[in-house]
């Protein structure tokens, strides 16, 4: 994660990423921003003949700069003035108050939709990387992104919003103040930043620490409960529900201090100004001499700075607190547009190029020449100079000692990794990343881990496809080449059965067949099953590869089984390419 980034930098990252709606609604919000200061500052010098009308009406009737614009609204008497100006100043600030309202709802709607894009493109660019990124990443690190630190994004975007709302109005308010009297306003306005700036100073580093500390204990607590539901088995026999209840309890309330703190830093300055000014308004009257100058210029500019100050203080006070939570999200942030680093983000323009392309029909042959692989450039290849070939139709066994790269090889065939050396050819087409969609559309798996999710039978085995388009008489053929029709029968839902988050209804071998029957359903020219008979009897396991070996389709199976060497045309041994 990159530190250095400055305020500026943060958001112009942001904004890279938005989408170009949001980047109109931006300008939108900006152009709010400008009518709330006009509409402030005109609110302020409204105030100033308002304030002095009643001290000395009859000065403004004989005044040569207003003689025309009362002449145009016909104002003559000072009943006719005091209700132009009372009109005028509330009209303004009804207008004021109606921008402002405008300004939140859409301020709000903005930053939330951000949130939304974020997780989306989040999303959207992890599902889109190739299946060794994953491999490096792992899942945390996704959940962390996705559900947690996005919301983070709309945070410092609708505070930024704040900020650049709150400097706008307060320099238009303060010019009318400098125009009327330049010399104590400067010293109000100096005074008043640099309290703020140097207590900003002061608790930023400490926030910027906590923030740190902040987007690393989210991602602990992700770690934490996905331990929990992985080892949940174990949690309970071995009675660590306690162990593991107190090491997430301690972690979140640790997380909530920080973000406690972090807030507490955010609103305590508003306490320790209110004494501050108070303190500074009596030595400023004392010293100033101002009693020394008329009662209507002391009215009449303690009467406007008072309602500049009603209006000025709460958005400087908003500023800094703004500041601090910014400070504080910039870390999180940081880690989670990290992710979408350009140098990543390659997956679009891939997606382009794979769609544009013909489809790859499997016709005659696979051919792996020359594989090699290692997963990382330091480590020892898992495979090393592999070459064979595989006809249409073969039924092909992939044997070998644990670890010696069987999985490997496979996701090889599949497309999920890219051999280090060497090439994939199907009917002398090269595999590359501009065809690979293509010859993935040829393929069905049974991965060595089933997942099932919380859903019916029927969804489980048609991934994807709505309820209504679902063929069920196709479900059934798979299941029964699956050997798990007559267990699906015996369920009251049938078919339309949930079966629990992650199949927990379901025993191992039960789960087996569903990830048979699930590939057996998508009509692959060529299937690819990791171990998928291991939690079967010998007797169900027979059965189903009798089913296998009578298809017309490609077979290729990683196996351990002996028993089962005997269903396959040809048997691939990995120990030789060690």
């Amino acid at each position: 994660m990159t530190n250095n980034f400055s305020s500026i930098g943060i958001l112009k990252k942001i904004y890279f990423y938005l989408a170009p709606q949001r980047k109109k609604d931006l300008f939108i919000l900006f152009f709010l921003s400008i009518l709330t200061s006009f509409a402030e500052s005109i609110s302020i010098a409204i105030l100033i003949p308002f304030i002095g009308f009643f001290i000395n009406p009859s000065s403004y009737l004989v005044s040569d700069l207003l003689m025309g614009f009362f002449d145009a609204f016909n104002i003559n008497t000072t009943d006719d003035l005091l209700k132009t100006i009372s009109f005028l100043f509330i009209a303004i600030v009804i207008i004021s108050g109606f921008i402002k309202i405008k300004f939140v709802r859409l301020s709000n709607n903005f930053s939330e939709n951000i949130t939304s894009d974020f997780r989306r493109t989040t999303f959207d660019f992890f599902i889109k990387q190739n299946f060794s990124y994953h491999a490096e990443q792992g899942s945390n690190k996704i959940m962390t992104s996705v559900f947690h630190k996005s919301k983070h994004v709309s945070l410092i975007v609708f505070h930024s919003l704040n900020i650049l709302n709150s400097i706008i109005v307060s320099v238009a308010i303060i010019s009318i103040l400098f125009i009327f009297n330049p010399l104590n306003t400067g010293i109000i306005v100096l005074s008043t930043s640099s309290f703020f700036f140097i207590y900003f100073k002061i608790q930023a580093i400490s926030v910027s620490k906590k923030g740190k500390e902040i987007s690393l204990r989210q991602n602990f607590e992700i770690d934490i409960y996905t331990n929990t539901v992985g080892y949940l088995a174990e949690i309970i026999l071995y009675n660590l529900r306690s162990f593991y209840s107190k090491l997430f309890r301690d972690t979140s309330e640790k997380t909530a201090k920080l973000q406690a703190d972090i807030n507490s830093i955010g609103m305590q300055a508003k306490y320790y100004f209110e004494t501050f000014i108070v303190v500074f308004v009596i030595a400023f009257i004392y010293l100033g001499n101002l009693t020394e100058k008329s009662v209507e210029m002391n009215i009449s500019y303690f009467a406007i700075l008072a309602f500049a100050a009603q209006k000025c203080l709460p958005l400087i006070n908003g500023i800094y607190k703004s500041s601090i939570i910014f400070k504080g999200a910039a870390p999180i942030i940081l880690d989670a547009l990290s992710i979408l680093d350009n140098t990543k983000f390659e997956s679009k323009s891939i997606d382009g190029a794979i769609e544009n392309k013909q489809p790859i029909f499997f016709k005659d042959k696979i051919k792996v020449e020359k594989v090699k692989f290692q997963y990382d450039k330091n480590l020892p290849y898992i495979l090393n100079n592999v070459n064979f070939e595989i006809n249409k139709g073969d039924k092909i066994a992939i044997k070998g000692k644990t670890g010696a790269g069987k999985s490997t090889l496979t996701n090889i065939i599949i497309g999920l990794l890219n051999p280090t050396e060497g090439k994939l050819i199907i009917d002398d087409i090269e595999i590359n990343k501009n065809n690979l969609l293509a010859w993935q559309k040829n393929i069905a798996i049974v991965p060595q881990s089933i997942f099932l999710n919380d859903a019916t039978i029927l969804e489980n085995i048609a991934i994807s496809e709505s309820l209504n388009k679902i063929n069920l008489e196709k479900i059934r053929h798979c299941t029964k080449l699956a050997q798990i029709d007559s267990f699906i029968e015996t369920l009251p839902g049938k078919y339309n059965e949930k079966i629990g988050e992650r199949g927990v209804k379901l025993s191992g071998g039960q789960r087996q067949r569903i990830g048979i029957a699930r590939a057996l359903y998508r009509d692959a020219n060529l299937i690819i099953l990791d171990e998928p008979t291991n939690a079967l009897d010998a007797e169900t396991e027979k059965k189903v590869m009798d089913s296998l070996a009578n298809l017309k389709a490609t077979i290729i199976m990683v196996s351990h089984s002996d028993t089962s060497l005997k269903y396959f045309d040809k048997i691939i041994d990995v120990n030789e390419f060690e």
